[in-house]
C-alpha cells in the first residue's frame, strides 16, 4: 500500500521546501505502521523509483519527541518529590548512562576484556550511585558490600552455566553481526551474556541492599543499644519481605523484555523441554535465575555487614565515653591539702 501526500521539510539543506512523499507499507519488509496524516513528522530520504526518477519516501515516524517529553516529565518528578536528594539521583544516572554508553559499549566494541570491564562498570556504579544518594554512611558502605557479594554470586553462576550448559552466546541474527564489528579482535558473545546478566543484577541487588541498610540504620538510630543478634533477625525478617517481590520484579522484567520470543518459541514447539534447550531462552531464563539468586545472597550479606559495622561503632562510641568520663573526673585532693 503507498499513501503519497505533500511534507514539508523541517530540517536540512532543503529546509522549508514543500515536497511530494510516499510512504510504503510492505509486510515482507516489516513497514507496517499506520498511513501518515495531518500532522505526523516522519523521516523522508530520496531514492531512485523504477523510472529512474528521483523520488522521496519516508522511513519511519519520528518518536525522539515523545520520549523527550516523558523525560522532562521523569526529571520533573525527581526534582519535585526528591529535592535536593533527587538533583543527587539525577546525577548519578546521568553517571550511570555515561559508563555504559561512553565507556563500557566502546571498549567492548574496541576489543577489550569483556569481563573486567563490565566488572568495573559495575563497581563503578555501585560506589558512585551509593555514595551520591546516601552520602559516605555505614548504611552506604554496608549496601554496597551487600551488592557487590550478590553481584559476584550471580557472576559466578553465569560463568558455570555458560560452562555446563555450552552455550555460545550466537542466539540471533544481532549476535551473528556483533562478530563482524572488530574482524581483528571478535566480540565474546558469552562475555556479552555475563555482562548482561551482572549489568541487570546491579540494579536489583542494589535496591534490595539500600532498602535492608537503610532500614537496620533506622532502627539503630531509634535505638543505639538494640542487642546485635536483635538487629540481625530485623535484618532477615526485612530481607524475607523483600526477596519475594524483588524477584518476581526481575523475572517479571526479563519475561516481559523477551515476551514476544517466549510467545513464538512456546506457539510453534510442543515441549516445554525444547523451548528451553533454545540458547535464546536459555540465556532469558539464566538471567533470571542468576539475578534472583543474587538478591537472595544480598539479603544476608547486606545484614550481617550492616550489623557488623555499627557494632564496630558502637564500641568505638562507648570506648570514647569511658575515656570522656575518666578525664572529666575531679582529682582526689592529697595528703597536703587535706
Amino acid at each position: 500500500r503507498r499513501t503519497v501526500c505533500y511534507a514539508t521539510l523541517l530540517s536540512g539543506p532543503d529546509e522549508g521546501k514543500q515536497i511530494l512523499v510516499t510512504q510504503v507499507q510492505d509486510t515482507t519488509t516489516l513497514t507496517l505502521s499506520d498511513p501518515c496524516k495531518e500532522g505526523d513528522k516522519l523521516y523522508v530520504y530520496q531514492q531512485e523509483n523504477e523510472y529512474g526518477e528521483m523520488q522521496w519516501y519516508t522511513s519511519g515516524y519520528i518518536r525522539s519527541d515523545w520520549l523527550a517529553l516523558l523525560t522532562g516529565l521523569f526529571i520533573l518528578l525527581v526534582l519535585v518529590f526528591g529535592g535536593m536528594k533527587g538533583v543527587r539521583t539525577l546525577i548519578s544516572l546521568a553517571l550511570t548512562c555515561l559508563a555504559i554508553f561512553a565507556v563500557l559499549i566502546p571498549m567492548i566494541a574496541a576489543g577489550y576484556n569483556i569481563y573486567l570491564t563490565s566488572i568495573g562498570v559495575c563497581l563503578f556504579t555501585i560506589i558512585m550511585t551509593l555514595a551520591l544518594v546516601s552520602g559516605w554512611r555505614i548504611k552506604s558502605l554496608a549496601a554496597g558490600i551487600g551488592c557487590a557479594g550478590g553481584v559476584l554470586i550471580a557472576g559466578l553462576i553465569t560463568l558455570i552455566s555458560e560452562y555446563q550448559m555450552r552455550m555460545t552466546g550466537l542466539v540471533d541474527d544481532d549476535s551473528m553481526m556483533l562478530l563482524f564489528i572488530n574482524e581483528q579482535h571478535p566480540i565474546d558473545l558469552k562475555g556479552i551474556v555475563f555482562a548482561a546478566i551482572i549489568i541487570g543484577a546491579v540494579g536489583a541487588t542494589m535496591d534490595v541492599g539500600m532498602d535492608i541498610a537503610s532500614s537496620l540504620t533506622e532502627l539503630y538510630c531509634q535505638n543505639p543499644d538494640i542487642r546485635a543478634l536483635s538487629l540481625m533477625r530485623s535484618g532477615f525478617t526485612i530481607g524475607r519481605d523483600i526477596m519475594g517481590t524483588m524477584s518476581n520484579t526481575l523475572v517479571l522484567a526479563y519475561i516481559g523484555s523477551g515476551l514476544h520470543v517466549t510467545l513464538l518459541f512456546m506457539t510453534y514447539y510442543d515441549n516445554l523441554e525444547k523451548v528451553l534447550s533454545v540458547e535464546m531462552i536459555t540465556g532469558e531464563v539464566l538471567q533470571a535465575l542468576a539475578g534472583s539468586i543474587g538478591i537472595v545472597f544480598t539479603i544476608p550479606v547486606t545484614t550481617f555487614a550492616t550489623v557488623f559495622l555499627y557494632y564496630i561503632t558502637r564500641k568505638r562510641r562507648r570506648h570514647r565515653l569511658a575515656k570522656t568520663a575518666v578525664s572529666t573526673v575531679d582529682p582526689q585532693p592529697d595528703a597536703s591539702q587535706v
